[in-house]
């Protein structure tokens, strides 16, 4: 959805707009959306080489990867926590090219958002993370629109959001538009800021909503 909205925005301008010297960058904007949404496919990996001599295998594309992830989650057994439970998150960073160790961290957190979690992280290049745990004190909510589309919302207000990726992107292009009007999002178009909405929400979201998320990316 996202990476041809972005194709879209990206020949509008073109069409609009006087015809500069040819650059090598103006691609990037519709570059930086496809890597992203390569990038934000969580465990989805794509591998490129050769099966003989001559024998040339594409990569996959960012929508495939994307899909692949979404249907990868789906195939996956699950089961819903009681609000009176924890979740357990495990997440592993790559920082950049140069540090390839990123933080491995470990979180417990309150389902409902109402007891303290936890949260430890190791590892890490060049400078280690902290490895002693942390209170996650619980994050209370301002009523304010956008709450639910929080990274630190509660896993259980998460899970209330659309998982049909046509609503969710519907959702997520009004938080967009509230948060360009309101001067509280990052610089750039409203698809970008879906982009970076998508980019905290992955990694806390539900698996339902999960998979919404990387088919509303892709």
């Amino acid at each position: 959805m996202l990476v041809a909205e972005m194709e879209k925005e990206e020949n509008f301008g073109r069409t609009n707009a006087p015809q500069p010297r040819r650059s090598p960058f103006r691609h990037t904007r519709l570059i930086t959306a496809g890597a992203l949404s390569v990038a934000i496919a969580v465990g989805a990996v794509v591998y490129q080489g050769f099966d003989g001599p001559g024998a040339y295998i594409p990569a996959a594309s960012a929508a495939e990867v994307l899909e692949s992830a979404a249907e990868a989650i789906e195939r996956q057994s699950f089961t819903a926590p009681r609000p009176d439970q924890f979740v357990y998150r495990e997440t592993k960073g790559i920082t950049n090219l140069n540090y390839l160790d990123g933080p491995h961290c470990k979180e417990w957190i309150s389902a409902d958002n109402s007891r303290d979690g936890l949260i430890q992280c190791t590892g890490g290049q060049p400078s280690p993370a902290g490895t002693e745990p942390q209170i996650i004190s619980p994050r209370v909510s301002t009523g304010k629109p956008g709450d639910d589309l929080s990274p630190e919302a509660a896993y259980l207000t998460l899970a209330s959001l659309p998982t049909e990726p046509g609503a969710l992107l519907a959702r997520l292009d009004k938080q967009a538009e509230l948060m360009k009007n309101t001067g509280t999002g990052s610089f750039g178009s409203r698809t970008l800021l879906i982009w970076d909405i998508i980019r905290h929400l992955v990694r806390v979201a539900p698996p339902a909503q999960q998979a919404a998320l990387f088919r509303v990316a892709a």
